[in-house]
């Protein structure tokens, strides 16, 4: 980390940890059913964390309406489909899904508590809708027909905090980031925390690739559809940042790492076209308040970006309602020079499931290697968001 020094006071730090603001893309899925569904699926106070982790992981797709009442056959299936995760990932993930999936027997019996729980708590939300942050009857049954694969797409977590790490460019060292030691910056940095669509668990692949594709083509309107839902999701990050005040938003690109892999190969390009279109179709029609919007990419990926944001303004017929900014450094180091100017900066943290429904994000992100340590862990990393969610003392 070099020989920089950063430096945070104590007060500071529990300032940013009551800065956290928590965005929903739909009225059916409220903040107050959201912190409820978060403290189900961190145990209830019924289990461990770790226990209710590994079973929340092994039900990831199962719809909340049924989970709780899973049987042996269906674990069995769940099981052998987590299985096959594992089997296609790196050396590291496999050796550690084989200790995973030993311990699922044993995991299983451990979350009988919060198995019962689950039943009681369901049946209470469909006898009394409104008390547990749903409109209507209606809202309950559409939410809990998703699973919480499903459902973090359906939230955006943002905290301030501040970058330790300056991210900047290393030529002699094919362009990896230096990772030096910083200063604080003089304003924070906002991080905010979004899922894209998971076309690569196969147990969540199964629910989520027929929505939109048939025979490995795209369903009439598949693709309309697909880029409609994240819209969706990019105006929950927007409104994130409008809530924080952001003026210059350093992007990363939701969904298209881990989480494309699983999508059609030939259509891959059309999801990618989707996910791009949907951030520009909304920086045309609306106002969120931002200066800049820098979109981090590899220099191969410039054109094709450029291309899709050229069709949108031909189709929109108006200007931009801020500058769009491609580029191939690191985000982080964008975000770090513009707060160095004492603008407000926002920086998108693509996340993973579980990562949201603890309301968290980087959840592996100190002991994470190869698929598990990524976009969100290298943020949470190399900055103060890690502080937010543990106990601060003051001696």
């Amino acid at each position: 980390y070099g020989d920089g020094v950063f430096s945070i006071t104590i007060g500071e730090l529990k300032r940013l940890a009551s800065s956290v603001y928590v965005s929903t893309t739909h009225q059916s899925f409220s903040r107050k059913f959201f912190r409820e569904l978060r403290r189900v699926v961190g145990g209830a106070e019924k289990v461990d964390l770790k226990t209710a982790c590994r079973y929340w992981s092994l039900l990831r797709a199962v719809s909340l309406e049924d989970v709780g009442k899973e049987t042996e056959a269906d674990v069995t299936l769940l099981l052998e489909k987590l299985r096959s995760d594992f089997a296609s990932s790196s050396p590291y993930l496999q050796a550690l899904g084989d200790e995973w999936l030993s311990q699922y027997k044993s995991i299983l019996q451990a979350a009988g508590p919060l198995q019962r729980y689950i039943l009681s708590w369901r049946a209470d939300v469909k006898v009394s809708t409104i008390k547990h942050g749903f409109p209507s009857s209606a809202d309950a049954k559409e939410t809990f027909n998703q699973s919480i694969g499903e459902l973090c797409n359906s939230i955006c977590i943002s905290q301030q905090g501040y970058l330790v790490t300056d991210g900047a460019y290393d030529e002699a060292a094919d362009g990896f980031s230096y990772c030096q030691l910083t200063r604080k910056t003089p304003v924070p940095i906002t991080f905010i925390s979004a899922a894209g669509i998971d076309f690569t668990r196969r147990s969540v692949r199964e629910r989520e690739l027929p929505k939109y594709f048939s025979e490995g083509r795209f369903r009439p309107l598949g693709e309309h559809r697909l880029k409609e839902r994240v819209k969706e999701i990019y105006r929950a990050v927007f409104e994130c940042a409008v809530h924080h005040k952001v003026k210059g938003m350093s992007a990363i690109p939701l969904g298209l790492g881990h989480f494309l892999k699983g999508a059609p190969e030939d259509h891959q390009d059309a999801v990618r076209r989707a996910y791009f279109t949907a951030q520009f179709d909304l920086l045309f029609e609306e106002d969120y308040g931002f200066t800049e919007y820098y979109i981090s990419a590899p220099p191969a990926m410039h054109p094709f970006i450029t291309s899709l944001l050229h069709r949108c303004a031909v189709y929109h017929r108006r200007p931009l309602r801020c500058s769009v900014i491609i580029h191939s450094r690191d985000a982080r180091f964008v975000a770090v020079e513009l707060a160095k100017r004492n603008k407000s900066v926002g920086i998108i943290s693509p996340s993973d499931c579980s990562s949201l429904m603890w309301g968290i994000i980087g959840a592996q992100w100190e002991l994470g290697k190869d698929d598990l340590y990524n976009g969100e862990q290298d943020i949470v990393a190399h900055s103060t968001a890690v502080l937010g969610h543990i106990n601060v003392r003051t001696q």
